[in-house]
This record gives C-alpha cells, structure tokens and sequence, in this order.
C-alpha cells in the first residue's frame, strides 16, 4: 500500500520494485547458455540498428577499433572476451540512448560468461573463428553505411549462427569446457541477486 497525501491510499505495484535478475538455478546447462545468447539477440538487434542510424564517425571509429582489437587479442592467443565485449558495448554506446549502454553494462556479466562459451567453442575450429570474424565484419559495415534494416539483420544473423555453433557443439566439450563456463555463469548470476532473492 502507499499513501499519496490528498489523494488517498493506493495499492503499490509490488513489480515496480523487482530488478530484472537470471536465476541462478537456470544457467547451469548448454541449453540456458543458448538462452543467454536468445536473449543478447533481442537486445542487438535493436542495439545495432539504432546504432547504424545514430552513429557519429568517431563512434564509428571506435567501433571499427574495437572490432580490430579482437583479432589482434586472438592473434596473441588470447580468447577475445574482453574485447569482444567492448565491441558490443562501443555499438550500444552508439544508439544515443543511455538505457541501452546501461543493460548492456548491467547483464555484461551474463554475457560475458556465455561469450566465453561461444568463443571457447569457435575456437576449436579455424572455420568457426572465420565465420565469426566474417558476421562481425557485416555489422560494421552496415553501421558504416548508415543502413539500420541490414544491421539489425546482421547482428541477428550473429547470434544466430552462434546459437547453431553452441548447438553443434559435441558431448565432450560441454561436459569439459562448457560445463565449467556454465557454472561459472550461475556462480555470477547468484552474486549478483540480493540477499532476500538467494534465501
């Protein structure tokens, strides 16, 4: 209940008040990875398209740098998380909407545990690696070319293809490697709820 002064006594919508959170006890399989990934597809594609249509040519600039910062942490042997991130990120920074960077910020911890999965994966095979360098490429460009409809496809295409690659994905590497990340996803998204919400 809440009272308004003048005005009288209201019921509150309790909903108001409940922060948007990933069960713990529901990011533990392949199959709530490939959620995750659903769910960065939804948020991405809009992302992307505002970003086409928005974008200065210094954020342009940023993202193109951001894109070039992946292969050069690949070439050195590292898994590209971190700068796969701040790719996505550069883009959401580019819609001119606060709300979208501030998601993006705010579920970049599930994404990031999910990332590793994708990218451990992709890194097994030299082709999967190429298509994921390839799908990056085409959301660039269409960002470059201002073409919001080709850019909300292209993103969708990414992820996409990345739920396919997850799909594809035998027993072994997911009782190995994917279980490990998954887990480390649920020990993530369990920091990250309240007290009252781990009871």
């Amino acid at each position: 209940m809440q009272s308004r002064q003048g005005s009288g006594v209201f019921v509150r919508d309790s909903t108001l008040d409940a922060p948007f959170r990933i069960d713990p006890g529901v990011v533990d399989s392949a199959r709530s990875v490939i959620q995750v990934v659903e769910l960065r597809r939804a948020l991405e594609a809009e992302t992307t398209a505002l970003a086409a249509q928005r974008r200065t040519k210094t954020q342009l600039t940023e993202i193109q740098r951001a894109l070039k910062q992946i292969d050069r942490d690949v070439r050195a042997g590292k898994d590209g998380v971190e700068a796969d991130m701040a790719f996505h990120r550069s883009i959401a920074q580019a819609t001119a909407n606060p709300h979208f960077l501030a998601l993006m910020d705010f579920v970049a911890k599930f994404l990031r545990g999910a990332m590793q999965i994708t990218r451990g994966y992709e890194a097994t095979r030299e082709e999967l690696s190429q298509q994921v360098t390839e799908e990056h490429r085409a959301i660039v460009d269409a960002i470059a070319r201002q073409d919001p409809a080709s850019a909300s496809v292209a993103a969708r295409h990414h992820l996409e293809m990345a739920t396919l690659r997850l799909g594809s994905a035998d027993q072994d590497y997911w009782s190995a490697a994917g279980q490990r990340h998954a887990r480390q996803l649920a020990v993530v998204a369990g920091a990250s709820a309240t007290p009252a919400q781990q009871k």
